[in-house]
């Protein structure tokens, strides 16, 4: 039987993508058998470790293996990461990462992916990701977003770099029920249940594990 594998930066992570991506057509039982499993590892310095990839690389039955990191700041710096450590295992790898996503072939056949969140070209995280689910007009989200630069402006101490995330979790605080997690939030639908970087990302998913709609 085939083995496909999702590295993931956390729980979080590995909680909300099943929930993303069956909401764009890509099964996934509550039971199982998943079409891949998906592993949290202690942030990207871990995910993107040569060694953890060699390793993963390394496993018995292994057919695809798929990195999922947030582009943070600096996509290119990040894809560069991404590629240094996959150079000495997969050839050839591209300078920039392609907008859909990296699908290439390690050894033994292996499939290897690689994503940033949120479209692989953009800053951003997770939850930038997620906020692209929420419908333009949404007159709470256009608050959340004023409120969130406000009170940087009045001494909040979250990092410029996670505005996207206190803006996301402003935001659900007024949903009902308020305050749900993310992988809540995408299952309830309380964000949208398609969006157009989430096709995106499933189709990436899709080619990744060779699953079909």
């Amino acid at each position: 039987m085939s083995i496909c594998r999702l590295l993931v930066e956390g729980d979080e992570d590995r909680r909300v993508l099943p929930f993303v991506l069956e909401a764009h057509g890509v099964d996934w039982p509550n039971a199982g058998p998943w079409p891949a499993k998906i592993v949290a590892k202690d942030g990207v310095e871990q995910v993107l470790d040569p060694v953890t990839i060699r390793t993963e690389l390394a496993s018995p039955g292994l057919s695809a293996l798929g990195v999922v990191v947030d582009a943070n700041a600096d996509p290119s710096q990040r894809w560069a990461q991404a590629r240094t450590g996959l150079s000495d295992l997969v050839p050839d790898l591209p300078a920039e990462l392609p907008d859909g996503g990296l699908i290439a072939v390690g050894p033994r056949g292996i499939r290897v992916g690689v994503w940033l969140m949120p479209d692989c070209r953009s800053p951003g995280m997770l939850e930038s990701f997620l906020s692209r689910s929420v419908p333009d007009d949404d007159p709470a989200w256009a608050l959340a977003v004023r409120a969130t630069r406000e009170a940087a402006t009045r001494g909040a101490p979250f990092r410029p770099s996670h505005e996207d995330k206190a803006t996301l979790y402003a935001w659900l605080a007024w949903q009902e029920p308020p305050g749900r997690q993310l992988h809540d939030a995408v299952k309830f639908r309380i964000l949208a249940s398609e969006f157009d970087a989430g096709r995106a990302f499933a189709e990436w998913f899709r080619r990744l594990v060779a699953v079909s709609d």
